[in-house]
């Protein structure tokens, strides 16, 4: 329930931004508003003032930033008004929205009646504990995969970066799965950590690209990553990605840095 109010403050405060932008063009634009007036199969355009009078002048085809200066005035005008709609909508819903979450109803009671009752959904704690007991079926190593990299976990991983990388998301109690299957429009792929966002209740993904400045695998991962925002998951939202080259290894400032913007309360 937290999440919708904190959805609700985000696009309230894209609407004021855009409402901001239309209002400020609209006070500097034209005092006119522009029509069409199609006459014999003909169109043109023309001003009408504000006068009294309403008097209406044709507008000459060479003027089309006048022309484009009153439709867009007229089209932010109608925006302004429905964002203001919009905004008292969010006000008034923000205004009487609850603080408390169901969650927090559980976590109040007392503990001998907290064992008697069992919560509309599982606690954060119970939902991060189920995700971390999923099983799953990873990538193999095949026997050309020759290097012997493990985490302090005792996990095999592929390179020397995967094991920074996912020593520090221990390090951080950060809940992730090392190359678990992911199905994009029909296509399996194994990303290599799936990371779970435990206060946002969802998966994100973090692509290490450790070889680049080789051609054939920057295409290789250019399409992965198309790949992704072909099925709505989109870089810097739900996928996250560091790269690597010879002259540039992985920057565990970078890794940080870039993992605490995976985990914003943002989802």
């Amino acid at each position: 329930m937290k999440e919708i109010k904190k959805e609700l403050e985000r696009k309230r405060a894209q609407f004021e931004a855009w409402r901001d932008t239309a209002q400020k063009f609209s006070d500097t634009a034209p005092k006119e508003t522009l029509k069409v007036i199609t006459s014999r199969g003909k169109l043109a355009f023309a001003s009408r003032s504000e006068d009294p009078e309403h008097k209406i002048t044709y507008i000459p085809k060479s003027d089309k930033s006048f022309k484009e200066a009153l439709a867009q005035k007229e089209y932010y005008l109608k925006v302004v008004r429905l964002l203001d709609r919009s905004i008292h909508a969010i006000d008034h819903f923000l205004k009487y929205y609850p603080e408390e979450s169901i969650d927090d109803i559980y976590k109040e009671m007392h503990w001998a009646k907290m064992a008697l009752v069992t919560p509309l959904r599982p606690t954060d704690e119970e939902y991060e504990t189920a995700w971390r007991q999923e099983e799953y079926v990873g990538l193999a190593f095949s026997a050309e995969d020759t290097g012997a990299f493990y985490t302090n976990l005792g996990e095999r991983v592929r390179s020397k970066s995967e094991v920074i990388i996912a020593n520090f998301l221990n390090k951080m109690n950060i809940p992730y799965k090392y190359e678990r299957p992911l199905i994009l429009g029909g296509t399996k792929i194994h990303p290599d950590f799936t990371i779970l966002d435990v206060r946002n209740r969802k998966e994100k993904y973090l692509e290490h690209f450790g070889m680049m400045g080789d051609p054939g695998y920057e295409v290789n991962s250019a399409d992965k990553i198309r790949l992704y925002e072909a099925n709505d998951l989109y870089l810097g939202e739900s996928l996250f990605c560091t790269f690597e080259t010879k002259r540039h290894p992985l920057d565990t400032r970078d890794l940080k840095s870039l993992v605490e913007r995976m985990l914003k309360s943002h989802p």
